[in-house]
C-alpha cells in the first residue's frame, strides 16, 4: 500500500511539472506573440514583450523559444535603427543548431536586411545564398522569389542594373504562376526601377501601371501612393505628373506616412521649380524639410534646403535664402560624412565580391590544370615508368615553390589592399577638407555682397569688392584642388587665367583688356601657387582702376614665369600710363602695396628693379621653387 501511494505521489508530481512548465512555455510564446504584432506601430514596448521572453526562456532553458527570443529583439533593433545591436541578438538566434528549415530561413533573410543597411554587401549576398538553397529544399516557390527580389535590390544598390534586372525576373516568372498578391506588384516596382535607372521611361512606366493596378485591387492605399510618385517620375506629362502626386499626398496624409509624404512635396515643389514657378514651390518645400527634420532623413531635408534656398534667391528674398543656405551647408557636411563612410563601406564589399569572384575563376582554372596534368602522367606512365618517378618528384619541387610563391604574392596583395585602402581615405579626407574650405570662402564672399547692397559709402563698397577679389582667388585653388586627382599641386597657368578672368569680368573689363600668360613652370605648391594667385589679384587690380587711360585702346596684361634652376621668375608688365619716375614700391603705404611686398618676403623672394621701362609699368620678382629645396 505505501509502495503504491508512493508512486501515485510521483505521477502527480510529474504531471504537475509538466503542466507547469507547458503554461511557461505559452507565456513565452504568447509574449512573443505580442512583441511581433506591435514590433512596427510601438517597438519599444514590443521589444519589452521580446526581452521578458527572452529572461523566462533562458530560466526554463529552452534553446528554441531562447533563439526565437533573440531573433524578435534583433528585428526590433533593426526597425530602432540600431544595427549593430540587432546583428548581435540575430547572430546569438542562429547559433541554436536546433532550428527548423523554416525558422532558419526567416532568421537568415533577417540578417540579410540588416547587413544591407549597413553596405555590407557581400555578407548579405551569402545569407541569401543560403535562404534561396533552404527554400529549393523546401520547394517553397513564394520564398524562393522573395529571396530573388531581395538579390536583385543588393545588386541594385551595387549599381549593377543587368544583374540586378535577372533576379527581379526570375522573381516575376514564379509569381506569374502563383496568384496575384503584394509581392507580384512589389517586384513590377523593383523592375520599373531598373528601367527608369536606364532611362527607359516607357517600359518603367508600364511596369508602375500594372503595380498600381495591383495595389488598388488588393486595397494597399499605401503602396497605391508610392506607385503615384513612381509613374509621376517617369510622364512626360507636367500635369499629369501633379495630378498622381496629388492624390498620392492624399492617401499618405490620411495614412499619416510622414517620410513618404515629405517626398511627395518635394516631388511636387521640383515640378513648379523647373517650371519657375517658385511661390507654389516654397510651401511644399518647407513641408517637406519639417518633416524630413523630424523623422531623421538627412538626405531628403539637405535636397529640399537646396531648392528652398534657390527659390527664394530667385525671387530676391536674399535674407531668407542665406537662412536656409546656412542650414543646406550644415545638412551637406553632415550627409558628406556619412556618405564618406557608407561609400567605403560599399567600396570594400565590392572588393570582396570581386576577390570571390576571382577566387572562384582561380579554382576552374587549378582543376582544369590538375586534370590535363593527370592525363599526361597517365599517358607517360604507361611508356616511361622511370621517368614518370623523375618528373613527379620535379613537379612536387615545382608545386612547392608555386604555393609559397602565391603565399608570398597573397601577402603584398594583402599588404597592398591596405595601403591603398589608407590612401583613398585620405584623400577623401583632404578633398573633403578643399571642399569645406571653398565652400566656406564662398558664405563668406556671399556675405560680402550682401553688406554692399546694405551700404551707400562707396569707400566700404570698394573695401568689400577687394576683400572678394582676395576671398575669390584663393577659393579658386580650393575648387581646383577638390577636383583634381593631384592634392599637393596646382596647374599654375590655368589657376591664373581663372583669376584673371573672373577680376576682368567683375570690372566688366573682358572684351577691353586682353591678359598674355606665359609659363613654363607646368605646376607649382598649393602655398605659392596662392601667394602668386594674391600677388596677381593686386596688380591687375591697380591696373585695371589706374594703369589705363578711360579712351586707351589695345590695352594688355602680361604675366610670365619661367624657370631658372632652383628659381622661378615672376614678371609682370601692362602697356598702360605707368607710375611717377619717383615712385617706390617698398615705400608705399597702401594695403594692396603692402601686401605684395609681404608676399614676395614670405616667398623668400627678392624684387628686380628695372629702370629702362619707359612706358607702362613693369614688376619682376625672383622666388624659390620649393620643389627643390
Amino acid at each position: 500500500m505505501k509502495r503504491f501511494l508512493h508512486s501515485l505521489v510521483l505521477i502527480l508530481l510529474v504531471s504537475v511539472i509538466s503542466t507547469s512548465e507547458a503554461i511557461c512555455q505559452k507565456d513565452i510564446a504568447a509574449l512573443l506573440d505580442s512583441a511581433e504584432n506591435l514590433q512596427e506601430s510601438n517597438p519599444l514596448k514590443a521589444l519589452e514583450y521580446a526581452e521578458l521572453a527572452e529572461e523566462k526562456s533562458l530560466v526554463e532553458n529552452n534553446k528554441t523559444l531562447q533563439s526565437r527570443a533573440n531573433y524578435q529583439i534583433g528585428k526590433i533593433y533593426r526597425i530602432l535603427g540600431n544595427l549593430s545591436t540587432a546583428e548581435e541578438y540575430l547572430s546569438l538566434a542562429i547559433e541554436n543548431t536546433a532550428l527548423s528549415s523554416e525558422i532558419l530561413v526567416d532568421m537568415y533573410n533577417e540578417m540579410g536586411i540588416i547587413l544591407k543597411q549597413q553596405c555590407r554587401f557581400d555578407e548579405a549576398l551569402e545569407f541569401y545564398e543560403e535562404t534561396l538553397i533552404i527554400q529549393q529544399k523546401l520547394g517553397n516557390k513564394k520564398g524562393e522569389a522573395r529571396v530573388y527580389n531581395n538579390i536583385g535590390r543588393i545588386y541594385e544598390l551595387l549599381e549593377k542594373y543587368t544583374e540586378a534586372m535577372l533576379y527581379y525576373r526570375k522573381a516575376l516568372a514564379i509569381y506569374e504562376k502563383l496568384p496575384i498578391t503584394k509581392s507580384t506588384a512589389i517586384t513590377l516596382q523593383n523592375t520599373g526601377n531598373i528601367y527608369r535607372e536606364l532611362n527607359n521611361n516607357d517600359s518603367a512606366l508600364i511596369c508602375y501601371n500594372k503595380a498600381l493596378k495591383i495595389y488598388q485591387t488588393t486595397g494597399n492605399e499605401l503602396l497605391s501612393a508610392y506607385a503615384y510618385n513612381s509613374i509621376a517620375s517617369v510622364t512626360s506629362d507636367k500635369d499629369v505628373a501633379i495630378s498622381f502626386l496629388n492624390k498620392s499626398i492624399e492617401i499618405q496624409k490620411s495614412l499619416n506616412a510622414e517620410a513618404d509624404l515629405g517626398n511627395s512635396y518635394v516631388e511636387l515643389a521640383e515640378i513648379y521649380f523647373l517650371n519657375k514657378q517658385y511661390s507654389l514651390a516654397i510651401p511644399y518645400l518647407e513641408n517637406g524639410y519639417k518633416l524630413f527634420a523630424v523623422t531623421g532623413h538627412k538626405n531628403s531635408a539637405r535636397d529640399a534646403l537646396d531648392y528652398l534656398y534657390r527659390a527664394y534667391e530667385n525671387l530676391g528674398d536674399y535674407k531668407i535664402a542665406l537662412q536656409y543656405h546656412t542650414l543646406y551647408a550644415l545638412y551637406e557636411d553632415s550627409v558628406k560624412s556619412e556618405n564618406n563612410f557608407y561609400a567605403i563601406q560599399k567600396y570594400e564589399s565590392e572588393l570582396k565580391l570581386k576577390d570571390k569572384e576571382v577566387k572562384i575563376a582561380i579554382q576552374d582554372t587549378e582543376i582544369k590544370s590538375s586534370n590535363e596534368k593527370l592525363r599526361i602522367k597517365r599517358i607517360q606512365s604507361a611508356y616511361f615508368i622511370s621517368g614518370v618517378i623523375v618528373l613527379s618528384f620535379l613537379l612536387i619541387v615545382v608545386l612547392y615553390q608555386v604555393r609559397r610563391l602565391k603565399k608570398f604574392n597573397s601577402l603584398l596583395n594583402i599588404q597592398k589592399s591596405k595601403i591603398e585602402k589608407s590612401d583613398k581615405e585620405k584623400e577623401i579626407l583632404i578633398r573633403e577638407v578643399h571642399h569645406r574650405v571653398k565652400n566656406n570662402l564662398q558664405i563668406i564672399s556671399s556675405l560680402f555682397t550682401i553688406e554692399q547692397r546694405k551700404t551707400e559709402s562707396s569707400e566700404v563698397k570698394n573695401a568689400l569688392t577687394y576683400a572678394k577679389q582676395r576671398i575669390e582667388a584663393m577659393s579658386v585653388i580650393h575648387e581646383k584642388l577638390y577636383k583634381q586627382s593631384d592634392l599637393s599641386n596646382i596647374n599654375l597657368e590655368d589657376y591664373l587665367f581663372d583669376i584673371c578672368e573672373n577680376l576682368l569680368d567683375s570690372f566688366d573689363k573682358l572684351s577691353i583688356i586682353k591678359v598674355d600668360i606665359q609659363s613654363d613652370v607646368e605646376s607649382i605648391d598649393t602655398d605659392s601657387a596662392i601667394n602668386i594667385g594674391l600677388v596677381v589679384t593686386e596688380l591687375m587690380t591697380n591696373s585695371i582702376k589706374h594703369g589705363f587711360s578711360p579712351d586707351a585702346k589695345d590695352c594688355r596684361i602680361g604675366i610670365s614665369l619661367r624657370q631658372r634652376g632652383e628659381l622661378i621668375s615672376f614678371g609682370y608688365e601692362d602697356n598702360g600710363i605707368g607710375v611717377a619716375p619717383d615712385f617706390d614700391l617698398s615705400q608705399s603705404q597702401n594695403f594692396g602695396h603692402r601686401l605684395i611686398i609681404s608676399i614676395v618676403k614670405k616667398l623668400k623672394g627678392e624684387i628686380i628693379k628695372d629702370d629702362n621701362l619707359h612706358q607702362g609699368f613693369r614688376f619682376i620678382f625672383d622666388f624659390k621653387d620649393l620643389r627643390y629645396v
